[in-house]
């Protein structure tokens, strides 16, 4: 991927978080997403995605929970210790 392909689309997605950052308030939150956001090409087209298609009643805390969700790291079992063989 080149670098202006990430330009654009960090530029893009700073856009969007600065627009509801005027709408709705806090530009601490609208910092932080944009930092969640800057090495994973993934996350950026997703939480550009997720504004656009939520655009009037998404809200940065809105925008904080869904990138919340995608770095969950995935539940693992404590029992699967046990299963390696003798």
């Amino acid at each position: 991927m080149e670098n202006s392909d990430i330009s654009e689309r960090m530029s893009e997605l700073l856009d969007l978080l600065n627009g509801l950052k005027r709408e709705k308030g806090d530009s601490d939150v609208a910092f932080a997403v944009a930092l969640m956001c800057m090495d994973s090409e993934d996350a950026q087209q997703e939480v550009i995605g997720y504004i656009r298609s939520n655009r009037e009643t998404v809200s940065l805390e809105d925008v904080c929970r869904f990138l919340n969700t995608m770095f969950e790291p995935l539940e693992t079992s404590d029992d699967d210790e046990d299963d390696v063989p003798a």
